[in-house]
């Protein structure tokens, strides 16, 4: 299953920050997620120097053979916590209507967990399995308020 990670933010300068601050965090804890099932397959492109990043970027997981959520629960807090991050962040599997959707608000687009939902690390957590349920169930979408 992919699972895909997007920064959001009132403010896109610094949603976009945040959101490279995070990708190149679980790069570099890489190894670590690798041991425990989830793999980091692509991220965003970098913007040019000068220029602002993309208006949607997404960090994109591989998560295989009984991933261990709370890892990239861990991880997420741990780089929240290193940064003093404000912005929300929405999981989601891939397929989800995430890439193409125009009203980020949808609960069909994944899970939106706010800054305050992101100082529990089992709120991440319960809502990666709750992605990884509905996909074993074929599921489309999440029920709304469901994190």
């Amino acid at each position: 299953m992919y699972v895909r990670l997007s920064v959001h933010g009132p403010d896109p300068t610094q949603q976009a920050l945040e959101f490279r601050s995070l990708s190149r965090w679980l790069t570099e804890q890489g190894g670590e997620l690798r041991g425990t099932g989830i793999t980091v397959k692509d991220v965003g492109d970098e913007p040019a120097p000068g220029e602002m990043g993309g208006t949607f970027e997404v960090l994109r997981l591989l998560a295989e053979h009984g991933p261990n959520w709370g890892a990239l629960a861990v991880a997420v807090i741990s780089w929240r916590d290193a940064r003093a991050a404000r912005g929300a962040l929405r999981v989601a599997r891939e397929g989800s209507g995430e890439d193409s959707a125009t009203d980020e608000d949808s609960a069909a687009d994944g899970i939106m967990l706010s800054a305050a939902d992101l100082r529990d690390p089992d709120a991440l957590r319960r809502a990666l399995e709750r992605l990884e349920e509905l996909a074993r169930e074929g599921a489309d979408t999440p029920p709304e308020g469901d994190a």
